[in-house]
């Protein structure tokens, strides 16, 4: 596992601590019983192409899920994952839709996406199903992580549109059918199978930030 102290001294600032920021995110999965590589490459080339709205927006983002994860694993209850959820959505200050805890009670694979369509949010049993690293997993957005069928792709992408146009939309209940996936550009075969329940649009400062996936996963 790489650290940030080896990089080159000629690194951004930028670069720099967001390396710091990744470093932290998998030491406190390392506590909470997961190995995950920060980064492959210390010169992180997926934060490197970003624009630099999604590299502030990222940067927030993982800011925000290291310190839910963090009060989530000090807590007296860390074996119920909808408290992670919560925190991450406080401190980035992201309003739930008013049938929050109905949507996720009992949820053990929760997701959420950026208006970009990056990763913002995984619950811990994500990890299960994945070998990324945590820059793989939060600066690529999801049709470069997973190979996909191209029916899945056309309704995950309208779900999508839909968040886009209609940000005062109510949760949409979903009925998919189990489908296979399959990581991108990992020198492993892991794949799994997987279906999204739900859907829930999440505003911040009145504006659309984000969707929710409610998720079922197995092997």
């Amino acid at each position: 596992m790489y650290n940030c102290t080896t990089m080159l001294e000629n690194h951004s600032p930028a670069i720099e601590e967001f390396a710091t920021q990744l470093d932290q995110l998998s030491g406190l999965l390392t506590i909470a019983g997961y190995r995950i590589h920060p980064y492959r490459d210390p010169e992180l080339p997926y934060f490197s192409e970003l624009n630099s709205a999604q590299k502030k927006e990222i940067s927030r983002s993982l800011k925000a899920y290291c310190t839910a994860l963090e009060e989530f694993l000090a807590g007296d209850d860390d074996s119920n994952p909808t408290r992670l959820l919560w925190r991450f959505l406080i401190a980035l200050g992201i309003v739930p839709q008013e049938d929050f805890f109905d949507i996720v009670r009992g949820e053990t694979h929760v997701q959420i996406y950026s208006y970009d369509q990056f990763q913002i949010f995984r619950s811990l049993a994500f990890f299960d199903h994945c070998t990324f690293s945590i820059e793989e997993i939060v600066c690529r957005p999801w049709w470069q992580s997973w190979k996909r069928s191209r029916t899945d792709l056309h309704v995950i992408s309208e779900i999508s549109r839909q968040s886009i146009v209609n940000s005062q939309a109510q949760t949409l209940r979903l009925e998919m059918p189990f489908t296979n996936v399959q990581e991108i550009g990992m020198d492993s075969d892991c794949s799994a199978q997987y279906r999204i329940k739900s859907a829930t649009p999440l505003t911040r400062g009145g504006h659309l930030h984000a969707t929710m996936l409610v998720e079922q996963w197995r092997h």
